[in-house]
Order: structure tokens, then C-alpha cells, then sequence
């Protein structure tokens, strides 16, 4: 697998189609004028899809975009196959070669009963309906089943919160008036809006009009028509070229990251050797005393040791297959592709992520480490010039030779881009780890949508945004059915397995970075209160009387110099020894980390507490604690991300 390269997405993007029944679109007209309606709201829908389509194929046609060439171009519509909106833009999308998925409340066969072709309320249903709607459900490409109460007012707010979930683009056929009850036209355009999903409106009352909507606007866009939806769509599925915070534009981080071969390990054990030292320290006397030498010893006896595996694919598929393994039927809740797509992805972030995670920190721990040395070498070389000691000059060597080691380590950090590299790569794993219970659960977090006029400072419109988004937009639906074992199942999948677990990391992550916090802080304590010892003694001429305390008369004033130059060097070694452990563990961030730790345990433990009697209820209560997991979760990667962006290492 020497050659293996990080996966490249597919390129695909999912239109929602939501909107009225023929009560609203056409009320009281005879069939020949709802046939007109039919047709004018089809040439629209259609023309939408079809420049939708134009714009999406023309960014795959580009190899610059950085998509998958060996993988088909993706394209979707997804609705409810509900009589009017739905089926106009189902039928509109299949003639254009989109894909259908279909996302059906409840069974298909109590769902078909809403069709009995009456033409009457409530169900305004022509007739044929029943026999239209089977034949659509034939030509889906894929099927969600809900768990929608057939009995209940709101059954059908599901499955427009299902819609919005899988859609990165609406078309809301809508006549703008208030909703009439929970999972309207009305309420999920207004949902669409907060979540940030690009709207294209059409009023049936003017068909041929149809226009990006834009909520702070008076008109709501409507002037503008869809004069921005090539720009939107650009958005959604081009990868940003925007400057980066480490000074490299985004498509070169990118096409950095396609780039990568498997990283073998080899470098980077200084980080891992001097913090493992640390959380062995016990009792007062180890954390004063012991000496840190053994630590680098052995980070230097492991350089050439390989520490990740040769293939980042095999290795996440190997450990994605244990954790589903877990589950107690796991294959009951997801969808085909569910290890095949997601584990290679994250094998790969995973592993870069740690290798140049090591990098980086064993670069800035061997920087703060060289610091002292090259402080303590000055001064022994000014002193052993001075006395005109043999050698003296070795020490101006070992001084430059600290230096040059530090500004190379700079210069390898900013040239090569390890702590960029390292955030980047953390960040997405973390964001494709929560997927593997996000997505089989049909939920889904903001970090896969864009706004329309994002912050310089939104992650979401790096390239990590991009690719991430282009993973989920590939991914399709996530889920089949829900049964009621199919609940329990996805039930045991987030609050028994998936929520447990990241407590329990995050509880042994906290108590690792208070011990490190505090040993550390403790050794630099120790350190300042020997300096102090050490210019006490040279204030109260402390070498002078130890030298004439039996040594003769002519060996006092060489044993009183020696005395005072041993007590100079350790007024240097002790306060830089200190203040490079000091910004160590600053730049390390320990405090920080053991505090976001604790703050996401809290919030897990709420969610764990709270969350499953009510995620028992149905799907979309379990979808919204899933959500609410990764909310916090993706809190703490956000604030991890933004304290990490602000130390690379040539800014030490």
C-alpha cells in the first residue's frame, strides 16, 4: 500500500423537493386547469433541476475541483411522494437523470391510503393517485421508512425534518402563507432558513417566477429571481480558495492532503516520552528531583520505531467493524456502505492526524527543551572563557548548535505545515468519527451546512468544510426503516455504546492533563524555589566560607572560584529550566484541555441522563440526542481547533 493516497470524494449533490397539495396549488379548478397548473409548476421545477444539474456537472468536469474522476456524478431528489409538490419534482428530477430517494412517514401501505383519489378533502387526491405512487416507489433508488403515527397531527413532521436533514438545496413550492399545523410548507421553510439550506421559491400563484429566497431581504429575493443560485451551488460543491491562518491557500492544503502517503511513524517520540515521564512522577521528592534525561533517552531509542500500520484504509475498517460489533445487531439499522464508505476516510485522518500530531509537539517540546540548553551553554562558555578553561569554545558550538536547531524545527513547522496538517486532520476525523451515530440514524450537525454570507473565521468554509460536506452529501440515507427494533437497536448504539465511551475518554483525558498540569507545574516550583536557594548563597558569600572550610590557604580562592561559577551556572539552569517546562506546558495546552474535557463531560452526562426515555419515543426524538451529542462534541472540537490554530510552531 506504498503508493495508497488519502480517498477523494465523489462529487453529488441532494435537492429537497417540499411544498402543497392540489387543494392549495390548484383549489376549485376543473382537471383540464389543474393539468395547466401541473405543467407550468413541472417547465419550473424542471428548469431548476436542470440548471442545478448544469452547474454541479460543470464542477466535476473541472480535475482542479479535487472529486473523485472514477466515481459517477451524484445527483438526487428527495421528497415524501406526496401528491402536488412532491411528485412534481419527483417526476421533473427522473427525467432528468436524478436520482430519486423517497422518504416515506410510515409504511407504504398506510401512507398510500392518503391517495384514495376522491378529489376531495382532506385528501385533494386524483384520481390514479394510488397507482402514481407505487410506480414512483419502484423507481426510487433508495427508501427510508419513518415511524410516523398514522393516528397523530403532527405524523408528518418527521418526515419533513427528515428532508431537510438529507438536503443540501430546497425547492419549496409554497404560497407563502402561514402553515396550517406542525410539519407544513410554511414551518419547514422557516426551519430551512435557521439551518442555513438554500431555498428556491416558487408561488404557485406565479409558477414561471422563481427566485432564490433570501430571508434578510424585505422581498425575500424575490426581485433578484435566481440570479445567485450559480453562485450558491458554487459554494456548496467548490472547494474555497480562501487564504488560510498558516499563510497557505486552501487548494494547496488540499491538494497537500491528496497527496499523502501512509504515514509510518518514525519521528515525533519526544512529545510522548517526556509527557509519559511526567505522569509517572509520584510524591514530592520524584517530582523535585528526578531528572528528565531517561525520558529523552528513550524518545531517541524509538525514532526508528514504526508505530502505525501500513494501510490507514484496513486499519479504520478493522476498528470501525469492532465498534459495530458492539452493537447488538447492528446490521439491522445500517445501510449498505456503512463500513465500506465512512472507515477507509477516517483511517487515514486518523492516522495523519496522529502522526503529524507527534511531529508538531515533539518538534515545539525539543525547541522549549534547547531553549535552556542553549541559555545554560552561553554561560558556562562566558565563564570558561573568562578562567580560560581548556574547551571553552565547545560551548559557543553546543549554544549555535541549539539555536540552529530551533530555527530549523521552525522552519520545518512552517514549511511543511505540521501543525496545520495536524489540526486539519484531527478536526476532520473527529467530524467523520461522529458520523459513524449520526448517520445511521438519519441525523446530521451544522458542520454540514454553509451559510449564505459565512465569517472569515466560519471553519466551514476551509477546505476540511469542504471535504467533509462532500462526504456527507455522498453518503446518501443513512437508514432504511424504523421498527421498533430498530429503535432499541439505534437506542443502544448512541446512550450504550457511542456516549459511555466518549465519557469515559474524556473523564481519563481530563484527569491525564490535570496530572500533567500539575507535575509540571510543580517541577517549575521546585525550580524557582533552588534559584532562590542558589542566589541566597551567592548574596551571603556562601563560596568563599565553604571553600575555607578545610582546604588550604592556597586552595581556598580556586575551590571559591569554582564554588561561584557552579552557583552562576545554576542561577541560569534553574529559572530557563523552569520557564521552558512553564511555556511547554502552555504551548501543550494541559490546563486548557483537562478543562474543555471536564465541560464535555457535563454536558454528556446531561444528555446521558435526560436523553434515553425520551429518545424511546420515536426516531426523531433519538435523532435530535444524537444531534446533541455531537453538538457537544463538536463544541469541544471547535474550541480544541481555535486555541490550536492560534500556537504553530514558528510563532513560538
Amino acid at each position: 500500500m506504498k503508493d495508497a493516497r488519502p480517498p477523494r470524494p465523489g462529487l453529488a449533490l441532494r435537492v429537497g423537493v417540499i411544498g402543497h397539495r392540489w387543494d392549495v396549488l390548484a383549489p376549485g379548478l376543473p382537471a383540464d386547469r389543474v393539468k395547466a397548473v401541473e405543467t407550468a409548476l413541472s417547465d419550473t421545477v424542471g428548469s431548476v433541476l436542470g440548471a442545478i444539474a448544469a452547474k454541479v456537472r460543470a464542477v466535476g468536469a473541472d480535475p482542479a475541483n479535487g472529486y473523485d474522476p472514477g466515481r459517477l456524478l451524484r445527483l438526487a431528489v428527495l421528497c415524501g411522494l406526496s401528491e402536488g409538490a412532491d411528485r412534481i419534482g419527483a417526476h421533473a428530477g427522473l427525467a432528468l437523470g436524478y436520482e430519486l430517494w423517497a422518504l416515506l412517514p410510515f409504511a407504504a401501505r398506510s401512507y398510500s391510503d392518503d391517495f384514495d383519489g376522491e378529489w376531495m378533502a382532506p385528501s385533494w387526491s386524483r384520481p390514479g393517485a394510488k397507482v402514481e405512487f407505487d410506480q414512483l416507489l419502484s423507481q426510487a433508488t433508495a427508501t427510508a421508512v419513518l415511524d410516523g403515527k398514522v393516528e397523530r397531527a403532527d405524523r408528518y413532521l418527521g418526515l419533513g425534518e427528515a428532508i431537510l436533514r438529507h438536503s443540501d438545496l430546497l425547492i419549496a413550492i409554497w404560497d407563502g402563507k402561514p402553515g396550517r399545523g406542525p410539519g407544513g410548507t410554511a414551518d419547514l421553510v422557516g426551519v430551512a432558513r435557521r439551518d442555513e439550506i438554500p431555498i428556491v421559491r416558487i408561488d404557485p400563484a406565479t409558477p414561471g417566477e422563481p427566485w432564490l429566497d433570501w430571508a434578510t431581504d424585505p422581498a425575500e429575493g424575490r426581485d433578484r429571481g435566481l440570479g445567485r443560485l450559480d453562485r450558491r451551488i458554487g459554494d456548496l460543491v467548490q472547494p474555497p480558495e480562501l487564504t488560510a491562518l498558516g499563510g497557505a491557500d486552501q487548494l494547496a492544503a488540499r491538494a497537500a492532503f491528496f497527496q499523502e502517503r501512509a504515514p509510518a511513524g518514525f519521528f515525533g517520540k519526544a512529545y510522548g516520552a517526556l509527557t509519559s515521564h511526567f505522569l509517572s512522577l509520584r510524591g514530592p521528592v520524584a517530582l523535585a528531583l528526578l531528572p528528565t534525561w531517561a525520558a529523552w533517552v528513550k524518545a531517541i531509542l524509538r525514532l526508528t520505531q514504526r508505530t502505525l500500520p501500513d494501510d490507514p484504509s484496513a486499519a479504520g475498517q478493522a476498528d470501525w467493524a469492532d465498534r459495530a460489533g458492539a452493537g447488538r445487531s447492528a446490521e439491522a439499522i445500517l445501510a449498505p456502505g456503512y463500513l465500506e464508505r465512512l472507515a477507509p476516510i477516517h483511517g487515514w485522518l486518523d492516522q495523519l492526524a496522529r502522526y503529524y500530531g507527534d511531529r508538531h509537539r515533539s518538534a515545539f517540546t525539543v525547541i522549549f527543551s534547547l531553549a535552556w540548553v542553549a541559555s545554560v551553554a552561553a554561560i558556562v562558555g562566558l565563564i570558561a572563557h573568562l578562567r580560560h578553561w581548556p574547551g571553552a569554545g565547545v560551548w559557543g558550538w553546543i549554544e549555535a548548535g541549539a539555536i540552529g536547531t530551533i530555527l530549523g524545527l521552525s522552519e520545518m513547522g512552517r514549511r511543511y505545515r505540521l501543525h496545520y496538517r495536524w489540526i486539519d486532520y484531527r478536526q476532520l476525523a473527529e467530524q467523520v468519527r461522529h458520523l459513524s451515530f449520526l448517520w445511521p440514524l438519519g441525523a446530521t450537525t451544522s458542520a454540514s451546512r454553509l451559510a449564505a454570507a459565512p465569517s472569515g473565521d466560519d471553519p466551514r468554509i476551509r477546505w476540511t468544510g469542504w471535504y467533509y460536506r462532500a462526504i456527507v452529501r455522498e453518503l446518501g440515507l443513512g437508514f432504511r426503516h424504523w421498527t421498533r427494533s430498530d429503535l432499541d437497536e439505534a437506542h443502544h448504539l448512541l446512550f450504550d455504546l457511542e456516549i459511555p465511551s466518549q465519557q469515559r475518554y474524556h473523564d481519563e483525558a481530563a484527569a491525564r492533563l490535570r496530572r500533567l498540569h500539575q507535575a509540571v507545574h510543580a517541577r517549575t516550583e521546585w525550580c524557582f524555589l533552588a534559584a532562590g536557594i542558589v542566589v541566597t548563597l551567592h548574596l551571603i558569600g556562601a563560596p568563599e566560607w565553604i571553600a575555607s572550610l578545610g582546604a588550604g590557604a592556597e586552595r581556598v580562592e580556586p575551590l571559591a572560584q569554582l564554588l561561584s561559577a557552579g552557583l552562576t551556572v545554576l542561577s541560569v539552569f534553574l529559572p530557563a529550566r523552569a520557564a521552558a517546562l512553564h511555556g511547554w506546558a502552555g504551548h501543550a495546552d494541559f490546563q486548557g484541555g483537562a478543562l474543555r474535557s471536564a465541560n464535555i463531560q457535563v454536558q454528556l452526562e446531561r444528555i446521558a441522563r435526560t436523553g434515553p426515555s425520551a429518545a424511546l419515543a420515536d426516531s426523531r426524538a433519538l435523532a435530535r440526542s444524537a444531534e446533541a451529542a455531537a453538538d457537544a462534541m463538536e463544541w469541544e472540537l471547535s474550541a480544541w481547533w481555535a486555541t490550536s490554530a492560534s500556537r504553530p510552531l514558528d510563532r513560538i
